[in-house]
């Protein structure tokens, strides 16, 4: 036996489940190319110098301090950056790093059924395709901001500033090449049969 990361995922309620079911079924015949019409978007936070505090690994007895068995924090803390993008079979927008006070997007959890939202998307003819809340497991673009944060962590030497921090993020995003986006939006027919599958449970994807 050998320690994992646990799974992990949002609580869903049995609404939450039932309705992830329903929309998996509902689109369970859509093909590769219907998704491809559709814009994935969200919003992330990346912090330069952090982990999910849920890191195992094996080590021998007085290893403890090894270089091989440790983790270097630096002494100074860089804090983090809210960033918004969104993804399509077509390409990627511009990425949104906020600097003053968060926008709202729109999904299905009533902190982001902004009204003003809605009423600009209805003004500029965007038909807006009603997502599903709690549900990272269903969008793509959770992978995007899963290699965003790796490529900027990868990076040397490390952003002393966050001004530099936001330029690692900015271009970090543009080097993330198209046909990794274009592998999200083609798993979207297989995502809907595992939603399936799990009954609208949490399904890692």
């Amino acid at each position: 036996m050998v320690p994992h990361k646990s799974a992990n995922g949002p609580k869903l309620t049995r609404a939450h489940r039932t309705a992830r079911l329903h929309f998996a079924r509902s689109h369970l015949n859509w093909t590769q190319q219907d998704w491809s019409r559709i814009l994935f978007s969200d919003e992330s936070k990346i912090v330069l110098h952090g982990n999910d505090g849920r890191k195992k690994g094996y080590r021998r007895k007085r290893e403890r301090f090894a270089q091989c068995c440790f983790e270097e924090s630096v002494a100074y803390g860089v804090g983090s950056w809210t960033v918004w993008g969104g993804i399509s079979a077509s390409g990627k927008t511009q990425l949104q790093v906020v600097t003053g006070p968060r926008l709202p997007s729109l999904n299905a959890e009533r902190a982001h059924a902004a009204g003003i939202v809605k009423e600009y998307l209805r003004d500029v003819n965007i038909t807006v395709m009603d997502w599903l809340a709690r549900s990272p497991d269903m969008n793509p673009i959770e992978h995007m901001w899963e290699e965003l944060k790796l490529g900027v962590r990868a990076r040397q030497p490390v952003a002393q500033t966050m001004q530099e921090f936001k330029t690692a993020i900015e271009e970090e995003w543009e080097m993330i090449p198209q046909n990794f986006i274009e592998r999200l939006i083609n798993s979207m027919p297989n995502r809907m049969r595992a939603l399936v599958d799990a009954h609208g449970g949490n399904k890692r994807y």
